[in-house]
């Protein structure tokens, strides 16, 4: 909410309730109390929740009351149940009230609320379970018909917004009037890609779309690394100052923002070196790594992904002749360059020609934009909009 990428992150101190970068920004003595990249697990009933690929971050209720997963928190000084469809519906309402006070703030009338319409990109790994409880967390927040957009359109139609100045002489240069384009969107919790195609039909406007394929790597995105770091460098330093030195949640907190700082920098240089003040009680720890070994411990997530791109690709069933066009990379991950290479690789080694990497979309809004291909009826959302302290105290 006060930039492109707003984290998936709700937190309680006290008996406030914060989202987004608050959030996400927690003191390292509130972690427990913070539900974060919760998506993957958003509408799962206990036993799915405890076989998820990707361990939770956040303390799951034993036996919640919704039959869906649920966060316990401390809220006003007493462990509460959180239900995730309430955390989604606390960042889309604190969204809408950030939307509205922007519109205010450039001209509109204030008390009268835009006419917008909300929009939730469901993830291509999400099950009927899960895009329903997406519908409940809308309702919960005061959106009682949301647009629904799956994340492999949302990325299809943002491509071709993109390039709609020039994809379609493109096109009439090619034997079959065809441009075949993979989308490639490596985020923190998942890897996912997209096949879609574009053409031109005689007595048709406009070139058309159609996805052919998607298909998604839970557990195989960005933050599978930072897990890997973190175990390797917990065990680096209580090797060093002895077992259960950074089995703390501060302590945790800590070493979990030094390993993120080290992965970015390894996205640009060879080897990194990171300094964690209070990691050690009146010590502080100094972290390294190189590329190559961030390379190493990656090898598992960049195989998943290989995986990914060569199952994608044989699900096209091409006809003879034809081929992909371009490959398209968004998300975080894709900074990685490993993982970037992976997808590649993964393409290539199915029988493909290995294309050169694109970057034309933004990575951080693609999906969010692509939510909007044409214009739509915006009826005017319900009054008042409710604020996150409002719906959890209702």
């Amino acid at each position: 909410m006060s930039k492109l990428d707003t984290p998936t992150a709700v937190a309680f101190r006290g008996s406030k309730c914060e989202v987004g970068e608050l959030a996400a920004d927690q003191p390292a003595s509130n972690v427990q109390n913070t539900i974060a990249n919760y998506m993957p697990h958003l509408g799962m009933d206990e036993q799915a929740l405890a076989n998820h690929l990707i361990e939770p971050c956040f303390l799951p209720a034993a036996a919640p009351a919704s039959g869906t997963a649920s966060a316990v928190v401390q809220y006003k000084d007493q462990a509460m149940p959180v239900a995730l469809e309430l955390a989604v519906a606390f960042q889309a309402a604190s969204m809408a009230h950030y939307a509205c006070a922007q519109v205010v703030s450039q001209g509109g009338k204030a008390g009268t609320p835009p006419d917008f319409k909300l929009a939730l990109a469901v993830p291509t790994y999400f099950n009927a379970r899960q895009i329903a409880a997406l519908q409940d967390a809308s309702a919960i927040a005061g959106f009682e018909q949301p647009l629904l957009v799956a994340a492999a359109d949302a990325l299809a139609h943002e491509y071709l917004s993109r390039h709609k100045g020039d994809l379609g002489s493109i096109i009439n240069t090619t034997a079959f009037r065809q441009r075949h384009v993979a989308v490639v969107d490596i985020g923190h919790c998942s890897a996912s890609a997209v096949v879609v195609r574009y053409w031109l039909e005689e007595g048709v406007e406009g070139v058309q779309i159609k996805v052919i394929t998607a298909a998604a790597e839970v557990g195989a995105g960005a933050g599978a690394l930072d897990e890997v770091l973190l175990a390797h460098f917990r065990a680096q330093v209580e090797e060093k100052y002895g077992d259960g030195t950074c089995s703390g949640p501060k302590a945790t907190s800590r070493l979990s923002k030094a390993c993120e700082r080290i992965k970015k920098m390894l996205s640009t240089i060879d080897s990194s070196k990171v300094s964690v003040d209070g990691l050690i009680p009146d010590q502080d720890v100094t972290l390294e790594l190189s590329r190559g070994q961030l390379e190493n411990m990656a090898a598992r997530v960049c195989l998943r992904i290989k995986e990914l791109m060569a199952r994608v690709v044989t699900a096209c069933h091409f006809e003879e002749g034809v081929a992909l066009d371009v490959l398209e990379i968004v998300g975080g991950g894709t900074r990685i360059p490993c993982v970037a290479e992976a997808v590649q690789q993964g393409i290539a080694g199915r029988g493909g020609v290995e294309l050169p990497l694109s970057k034309t979309l933004d990575s951080n809004t693609a999906v969010c934009l692509g939510c909007f291909p044409s214009p739509l009826p915006c009826p005017p959302p319900p009054l008042p909009i409710p604020s996150p302290q409002n719906l959890l105290h209702s």
